[in-house]
């Protein structure tokens, strides 16, 4: 169980589907979308770069804390504090000492530049 301080809410927005030539891909102009309460949005990381493509490219990282049960999968989007969000790798089940599932933990990321 999550901590009461963790009031954050975060909408998830899940690609729909389309086949182009054959193969499933995502459709994000059909993607639906679901809140999830009860969160907490932690800063992780930021960084910059100019590779010459991109002139001060900023990559931000977060840490979400969510509730077990909460439905939010890899390759979700975030949307939280005005910001798109996409969910990188797989949420995670945190199990507590006893063994029961305490929360999920996953990682987002956001792209400017």
């Amino acid at each position: 169980m999550l901590p009461s301080f963790c009031r954050d809410e975060i909408m998830v927005v899940r690609a729909g589907t389309k086949t182009v030539r054959g193969a499933t891909v995502q459709d994000w102009d059909h993607a639906s979308r679901h809140p999830v309460g009860g969160v907490s949005v932690q800063p992780a990381a930021t960084s910059t770069g100019d590779d010459g493509a991109r002139v001060n490219a900023v990559v931000d990282s977060a840490t979400v804390y969510a509730p077990p049960g909460a439905d939010i999968k890899a390759g979700d989007r975030i949307e939280h504090d005005a910001a798109t969000w996409r969910v990188v790798g797989a949420p995670h089940e945190v199990r507590s000492p006893t063994g029961r599932v305490s929360h999920k933990v996953l990682t987002i990321q956001a792209f400017e530049g």
